[in-house]
């Protein structure tokens, strides 16, 4: 595999999508210590998609 900015734009898109869809699959016991966590985790995967598109590779 390549590593370009494409395809780093292209693998965190991926990466950010399925976080998103597996929310409620964190192995926590408080719901609002996993929303915390998951909303923190996916922010700092699209800030670090936005860094990337902006200031290429």
């Amino acid at each position: 595999m390549v590593i370009n900015k494409d395809s780093m734009i292209k693998t965190l898109g991926a990466w950010i999508d399925r976080e998103n869809a597996n929310m409620n699959n964190t192995p926590l016991d408080d719901a609002k210590e996993i929303e915390i966590y998951k909303m923190g985790y996916i922010r700092a995967l699209e800030n670090l998609l936005f860094a990337i598109s902006v200031n290429g590779e």
